[in-house]
């Protein structure tokens, strides 16, 4: 899933791409809060690594 958002970069501009990342960060954020237990296995079912989000958030936001 995670690569699959991470290929979007290269079709939406700049805006829709960081909206498309903060939707999909606020997700994951509400799925991994309801089960805390289950957050490392949901985020590697998802292909996320945890500062990843994050970090290509910044580097879009510098280009």
């Amino acid at each position: 899933m995670y690569q699959a958002i991470g290929d979007l970069g290269y079709l939406l501009d700049k805006d829709d791409y960081l909206e498309l990342l903060g939707r999909f960060s606020a997700l994951v954020a509400r799925a991994t809060s309801a089960m805390p237990s289950r957050r490392q296995a949901i985020l590697s079912a998802m292909g996320v690594r945890e500062r990843e989000l994050a970090d290509r958030a910044e580097i879009i936001l510098r280009s």
